[in-house]
């Protein structure tokens, strides 16, 4: 290969470069990110209000999602009243969370019960935080009849929380969740 002509490959390899490089940037540009999840608020800002299936783009793949906007959306009937006491506003399955953060130099015991036409505050989990300060979380899957309630119990010790939030309880239908 003569010098003429290496020379030659040589800027048009370094203009291919610059060129591709140019394209990599107008592409990164372009992205549109995508949410990890869509819900039915979602899809209902941008002026969906009939039930059915829609296509949700995700970061690698377009899914079919359905949503039923019939149905109740999460916390109808006002589910946690004033004790603290959560009742389950209609039959079905419910997911609920909580976690927390031990108070430093004091042990910490949270139980999750339930009250049933059947049982009288039943024992459906219990986590603890040892004397430093731990967080932990306890998780439960229930199917609640109408009228049901559900509570935590702070049985030993102490809990952190402040500004910071470091304590949540959280409790919804299932169905919601997938919606």
């Amino acid at each position: 290969m003569s010098k003429g002509t290496n020379n030659q490959a040589k800027a048009d390899l370094v203009q291919t470069h610059t060129e591709v490089e140019n394209v990599k940037k107008e592409l990164n540009e372009m992205k549109v990110s995508a949410p990890s999840s869509i819900g039915r608020g979602d899809l209902q800002k941008i002026g969906h209000t009939k039930s059915g299936l829609f296509s949700v783009i995700g970061n690698k793949t377009v899914d079919n999602v359905y949503c039923d906007f019939t149905k109740p959306i999460n916390g109808a009937g006002n589910a946690m009243n004033t004790s603290g006491i959560f009742v389950a506003p209609t039959p079905d399955k419910y997911f609920f969370s909580y976690s927390g953060l031990s108070y430093f130099g004091v042990l910490a015991r949270v139980v999750l019960q339930v009250n049933t036409a059947t049982a009288n505050w039943v024992r459906i989990g219990q986590v603890f935080g040892n004397v430093g300060a731990q967080t932990f979380s306890l998780k439960a899957n229930l199917e609640l009849a109408k009228g049901d309630q559900i509570r935590l119990l702070l049985l030993e010790g102490g809990i952190l929380d402040d500004e910071n939030h470091y304590t949540n309880f959280v409790g919804q239908r299932e169905e919601d969740i997938i919606q």
